[in-house]
């Protein structure tokens, strides 16, 4: 495999109908290319057991944008 995107995406509970980060990794022939990262406002309650083991909470998401803003 030479060329693939990987897709690392964290939400703030067991729910999954709501994302609070998104990370891309872009792979050409083996090589990294390009990344991504970004915090979202999921507009959505956080879990403290999401909180634990991704480390972002509501405070660090409020004032990112919303999944359809991004």
């Amino acid at each position: 495999m030479e060329n693939y995107i990987v897709l690392d995406i964290e939400t703030p509970n067991r729910s999954r109908s709501s994302i609070s980060a998104i990370g891309i990794v872009i792979v050409e022939n083996n090589e990294i290319k390009d990344t991504v990262y970004s915090l979202i406002n999921p507009e959505d309650t956080f879990e403290d057991f999401i909180i634990e083991m991704t480390g972002i909470d509501s405070e660090m998401v409020k004032d990112k944008p919303k999944f359809n803003e991004f």
